[in-house]
């Protein structure tokens, strides 16, 4: 093993045993959290260049397979193809990941980031905020307060959500209706919050439709 291998698994080791101390510290976030380095060589493109292979892309072009392929594989010719200069090394990154919102997020820095350890953990930790805030999995969340006792009373918020239901309210007026965060009882009759999936019956849909509207929200 050459000795510049061995600093590197040196420092990897390192640097796992300190996010374990840090772990140990928070147990809340303990069996999520992890913490890699990997190595990447960097690639630059410019926007007009990927703009003119493939042409512009949509969310929606997400949901077609086709498009998204050939999109996927022109990117890739363009790795091929694009002249790389002599000096291009690669880069030692350290990733950072937790489990939050059923799925994974990450945070990717440069291996000589200082304090990177402390910043990618205050990144992940907003997260968790924010899914202990806003998700309607848990009765202890201010979303599912909200939802439990607003018909029955005026709630005071916190500032961020009170802010982030106003521009709900005003993305539901822009979109005249496509887009509404009131959507739950219908999702609910559909079997999407925790199942099982099933097509409502249209009274169902109609009682669930009398309790949707985001104008009611604020």
């Amino acid at each position: 093993m050459k000795k510049e291998e061995l600093k590197k698994e040196e420092l990897a080791t390192e640097i796992t045993e300190d996010t374990e101390k840090t772990k140990r510290g928070k147990p809340e976030s303990s069996p999520r959290q992890g913490v890699s380095f990997f190595c990447s060589t960097l690639f630059a493109f410019s926007e007009s260049s990927v703009a003119k292979s493939f042409g512009p892309m949509n969310r929606r072009d997400f949901l077609r397979p086709r498009r998204l392929a050939s999109a996927a594989g022109q990117i890739l010719d363009l790795v091929d193809e694009r002249p790389q200069p002599a000096d291009v090394k690669e880069a030692l990154l350290l990733r950072f990941s937790r489990r939050a919102m059923a799925t994974t997020f990450e945070v990717v820095v440069p291996f000589d980031t200082a304090r990177a350890n402390e910043a990618a953990n205050a990144a992940l930790d907003e997260i968790d905020r924010l899914e202990a805030q806003l998700t309607v999995y848990r009765d202890t969340s201010e979303v599912s307060r909200l939802n439990q006792l607003a018909s029955y009373t005026s709630l005071v918020v916190e500032d961020g959500l009170f802010d982030l239901l106003e521009t709900s309210a005003r993305l539901h007026s822009e979109s005249e209706g496509a887009f509404d965060v009131t959507a739950g009882a219908l999702i609910k009759a559909w079997g999407f919050f925790r199942g099982p999936r099933r097509v409502p019956s249209e009274q169902e849909r109609a009682q669930a439709l009398e309790r949707v509207g985001a104008a009611c929200i604020i």
